[in-house]
């Protein structure tokens, strides 16, 4: 079984997690240059972790009052998952994973919930709930939005420039509304602007985000 056995250990393998879905590996041979042992044992961890992710199904399980339809979406902090509350009505909840809740990763995802709802913008996803579930473990609950990345809208609608200008200016007042709440989005790309079949999209995924003092 992988284990984590120091703070340096610990500290690269939450700063990999926080670059994935993109390539890890590099990351860590830029960090540790010098040490590709230390690099290889973070990069099993990461490896591990992936796999372990990848074999559990959640479908049912309730996280405080609200019921997994299915995942959604996963990063290095935790999962994404649409769910069904009281009212019926679907909605996505982030929550981080048990095997990674260290105080630090707490701590980081409860800011990150934080930001959220610090922000109120058409086209930025909103906070609905935050909660703890079994185990203290933070949650919060979201906008679910059914939509494609702005990329792959662009594409496959085959906008002509002007209409992607029209969007690339909305995101662009949704970011200047990030930076007037002292906001850094960190992690700025196609696959975190989703576009829905209306063409309104959502600004999403604020695991890395920033706010300055």
């Amino acid at each position: 079984m992988n284990t984590i056995h120091n703070g340096r250990q610990r500290a690269l393998f939450e700063l990999a997690l926080e670059t994935l879905p993109g390539d890890y590996r590099a990351l860590l041979e830029r960090e540790c240059p010098d040490d590709p042992r230390l690099a290889r044992s973070v990069a099993e961890l990461v490896e591990a972790h992936l796999a372990a992710e990848s074999e559990t199904d959640r479908t049912g399980e309730l996280i405080g009052p609200y019921r997994i339809l299915r995942q959604i979406g996963k990063g290095g902090m935790g999962a994404v998952y649409l769910v069904a509350g009281s009212s019926g009505q679907p909605a996505a909840l982030k929550t981080i994973r048990p095997d990674i809740a260290s105080p630090e990763m707490i701590a980081r995802f409860r800011n990150e919930r934080e930001v959220l709802r610090r922000l109120n913008h058409p086209d930025i996803v909103r906070v609905h709930e935050v909660g703890d579930a079994a185990g203290g473990l933070p949650y919060y609950v979201m906008d679910y939005v059914e939509g494609f990345p702005l990329d792959r809208y662009c594409t496959g609608r085959k906008l002509p420039l002007r209409k992607r200008l029209v969007l690339f200016r909305r995101l662009c007042l949704a970011v200047d509304h990030l930076h007037q709440n002292n906001i850094i989005h960190r992690d700025l790309k196609p696959s975190n602007v989703l576009v829905t079949a209306t063409g309104d999209f959502k600004l999403i995924d604020f695991g890395i985000a920033k706010q300055q003092q």
